[in-house]
Order: structure tokens, then sequence, then C-alpha cells
């Protein structure tokens, strides 16, 4: 579990990111998310439309929980890393079911508040490495990713349609993002494009 903040823009952060953790990252950001919910909540059972609790002490979910500018940013993350997803695979990504609920949920539990410094959890015992004593949270992920793509077994991909990207972010925010926000009552569409 974890949130690669690489950059401060959630877009940017997302976009770097190479074609195994694009998949595994959209699964993790949305538990992140929920699990964040749940804490706060204090509801620890089944929440209709978001995932179980998961990882409740992990670093990266206490910081989701602790304000809504943390919690929005991830969700930022989210939607961008569900988009990758889209642009790379032409595939809808699960994990994009959780858009709605989560929405309607946050804004009742996470406690108001401006964006903090995010989670420092660049460590990796198995590989050997250990990003953790760099002040600057950005350089430490970017970091410890170029470590994890070094040591990968399997070399890193990026999948970038040609010609296929405009096209497709814009067919993806309007069936996928656009139009789910928009059917939630009392919820405006705030995520930029």
């Amino acid at each position: 579990m974890n949130i690669f903040a690489t950059y401060p823009c959630p877009k940017r952060s997302a976009h770097i990111l190479d074609d195994k953790r694009v998949v595994k990252m959209v699964l993790e950001s949305g538990q992140i998310l929920s699990t964040a919910i749940h804490m706060v909540s204090g509801i620890s059972s089944s929440m209709d439309g978001i995932y179980q609790p998961t990882h409740t002490k992990h670093p990266c979910v206490i910081w989701a929980s602790a304000s809504k500018g943390n919690w929005e940013w991830l969700f930022e993350h989210f939607i961008a890393l569900a988009e990758e997803y889209y642009i790379r695979y032409q595939n809808i990504h699960k994990s994009l079911s959780l858009i709605g609920p989560l929405r309607q949920l946050y804004p009742r539990y996470i406690p108001d508040g401006n964006i903090t410094k995010f989670a420092n959890c660049t460590s990796s015992k198995k590989n050997g490495i250990d990003y953790r004593h760099l002040m600057d949270v950005h350089t430490a992920y970017k970091r410890y990713l170029v470590a994890r793509w070094r040591s990968d077994i399997r070399k890193p991909r990026w999948t970038r349609p040609h010609g296929l990207i405009k096209l497709s972010r814009a067919k993806f925010y309007h069936e996928h993002v656009t139009g789910v926000l928009e059917s939630i009552q009392g919820l405006s569409v705030k995520i930029s494009q």
C-alpha cells in the first residue's frame, strides 16, 4: 500500500507511473480513500459502494483521513490513475465504480483542513531501498521508483497509444467521471480536466 506522490500535482504523479503500478495503484488508492472514510466515521462494517477497511494503521491511510485537503488530493490522483489505466488499456478499471459513493460519503466524515505533508513510505527492506530520510517527499518518491524500476525482474513499460490520448482522455471524462459526479445531487464537478 502506498501513494506515489512524485509531484505536488496528483495528475502528474499518476502520469509518470509505469503500467504495472498504474494497474495496482488504482486499486490501492480506492482502498485508501475507502478506509479513510471508515476510520473517521467509526463505521467498520460495510458501507454501500466502497471497499471494506484495510491497513488502518498504514501511514498513507492515516494521512488521507487527516483532512479534506489530503483526501481530495488522493481522490484526484485516483481519478488520474483510472484515466491512465483507460488510456493505456482502453478499458475501465473496476475501482472506478467507487467515484459516486466516495464523493457522497467523504464530505460527511473527512475533517476540514488543507493538504498536509505527504506520508513518506519510500522504503523496502526486501529491495534494500530507503529514502525516508529525505525531507522532500516528492524527491524521495522519485528516487524510490527509479530504484524499484532498476530492481524489477521485468523491465517497466509505459504504454502510450499514439494519437488516442486526447480522444481517450475526453471520452473517459465524459463517459465515466463527469456523468457520475453530476448525477450525485448537491455536488458540483470539481475535478479539473
